[in-house]
């Protein structure tokens, strides 16, 4: 941020500010390594950016975190966490800097900890309608077919398989504080 108010030579002085302002500096690194990348020739890796909705109350507090830039900040380190000692880090971090972690926040992490299964299984949403858990399987996923063929056969009353890559996993209904328990540990058969 402060590179883009006081500017940094031609890469981020006035002539890139403009594009840099619109998409934000993370984005516009972003895009110019990729760009480099594919002029060099080498292979990036797909990322995936998986979507979860339980439904559930996971923030930062603004009485737990006062400065939004901090909380921004927070919010986009989990979000890029691709390890779950990466996340074990950051709770450290914070009970460190702003003390216990309040029910929202242990909330989100325990959310980002299920992110980190989604992005290591391909999964591209985890959704919860109250009765049921819906996983939508990314195409590249790595989780086996067989695996899944496994689970629906032994399983036919609670698995269900879409067409669609769509997994349904019958649960019933969850209180909160079970519903990412229970929600990880069906992730954690896929492995």
């Amino acid at each position: 941020h402060d590179l883009e108010l006081r500017g940094a030579g031609d890469l981020l002085g006035g002539k890139q500010s403009g594009p840099i302002a619109a998409i934000g500096f993370e984005m516009y690194s972003e895009l110019l390594e990729e760009t480099i990348d594919r002029l060099r020739g080498n292979e990036r890796q797909e990322r995936i950016d998986p979507e979860i909705r339980l439904g559930l109350s996971a923030f930062l507090p603004e009485s737990y975190v006062p400065d939004p830039n901090q909380r921004l900040q927070l919010y986009q380190r989990m979000a890029a966490a691709d390890e779950d000692e990466q996340l074990y880090d950051l709770v450290d971090e914070l009970r460190d800097r702003f003390g216990e972690l309040p029910l929202a926040a242990e909330t989100l992490i325990g959310s980002m900890r299920i992110r980190v299964l989604l992005k290591r299984l391909w999964i591209e949403l985890l959704e919860y309608d109250g009765k049921r858990l819906a996983l939508v399987f990314h195409a590249a996923t790595t989780v086996s077919p067989e695996q899944i063929r496994r689970l629906v056969t032994e399983q036919a009353q609670r698995y269900r398989l879409g067409n669609d890559y769509r997994l349904t996993i019958e649960i019933g209904r969850q209180r909160p504080d079970e519903l990412l328990s229970h929600s990880r540990k069906e992730l954690e058969q896929l492995l």
